[in-house]
């Protein structure tokens, strides 16, 4: 179970840290909330983005758990990623057209129910 646990972990880090480095390889884009003072700051998060930050307990305060808890949160329908998206948006990580995005949607709900597997029910 231990091992199964530091090798998610790890893995999800690993992917943290690839994502990061791809993103910065990118370069810095204006963002277009920043250029017109009148509209509300929203920044952008990949889903990647968005389930990385969930993963490392960043929306605790929120009632999402990080961790492994957040597999078995996941695998008990406690969490969702509509959920997630939610979150990020009342915290305004995500513009709140992204809950109507179906593919955003998609990948936030395919990262988690890869991550279920390490949660023993």
């Amino acid at each position: 179970m231990m091992r199964r646990v530091l090798v998610v972990t790890l893995s999800v880090l690993m992917l943290s840290a690839f994502s990061a480095t791809i993103a910065q390889a990118e370069g810095n884009t204006a963002n277009p909330a920043t250029t017109n003072p009148e509209q509300p700051t929203t920044s952008s998060l990949s889903p990647n983005d968005l389930f990385s930050l969930a993963y490392r307990g960043a929306f605790r305060v929120q009632g999402i758990p990080g961790y492994p808890a957040l597999a078995c949160a996941y695998v008990t329908r406690q969490v969702t990623a509509r959920d997630l998206i939610r979150v990020a948006i009342d915290v305004k990580k995500l513009p709140p057209a992204t809950l109507s995005d179906t593919r955003y949607l998609n990948v936030v709900d395919t990262k988690l129910a890869n991550l279920s597997r390490s949660c023993d029910r």
